[in-house]
């Protein structure tokens, strides 16, 4: 998803449309090509959405926050992406901001960035997404485990092994 780009298919939302609070999920898997990213979102539509996501950005992977606002996307903050399988996300929304932070131990977690104004993302539903310009055999999935909203589970249709 960015901007007219509307093709995301793999996009799991929670079944409430609260959108507010503190959601944190464990993903396992690094971005291997092109535009591929992944990573966890608070979504109330295709042009309004914040997502916290692995980006490939065709061969310089960041850890990027992204926005987008009635079409119009932008990252307002990014860093490299940590040299790891594992990494916890988190969002908290709150009143009208929504921050973003991350681990490596599911324990300690580092703010990327300011908070951004998320005035304009009522009704919105967290979830995950995974995302490549294109299929292909040889891509290794994502892992997403370990949801939480508010600290309460939010589960998938099956856990890994």
């Amino acid at each position: 998803m960015w901007a007219d780009a509307n093709s995301a298919h793999n996009l799991v939302l929670t079944g409430t449309e609260k959108g507010t609070g503190t959601a944190t999920v464990r993903m396992t898997g690094r971005t291997q090509r092109g535009y591929m990213e992944a990573g966890l979102i608070p979504y109330r539509g295709d042009d309004d959405y914040i997502a916290f996501q692995r980006k490939h950005n065709t061969g310089s992977p960041t850890l990027t926050l992204a926005t987008e606002h009635n079409g119009w996307a932008e990252e307002p903050h990014r860093i490299p992406d940590p040299d790891r399988q594992d990494l916890w996300l988190r969002l908290r929304h709150v009143g009208d901001s929504v921050t973003a932070s991350y681990s490596l131990d599911g324990t300690t977690f580092t703010t990327l960035g300011n908070p951004i104004d998320a005035s304009w993302l009522t009704g919105a539903r967290f979830g995950v997404l995974a995302e490549a310009e294109s299929a292909s055999d040889t891509d290794t999935p994502f892992l997403f485990d370990d949801f939480t909203v508010d600290g309460a589970p939010v589960r998938f249709a099956a856990r890994r092994p």
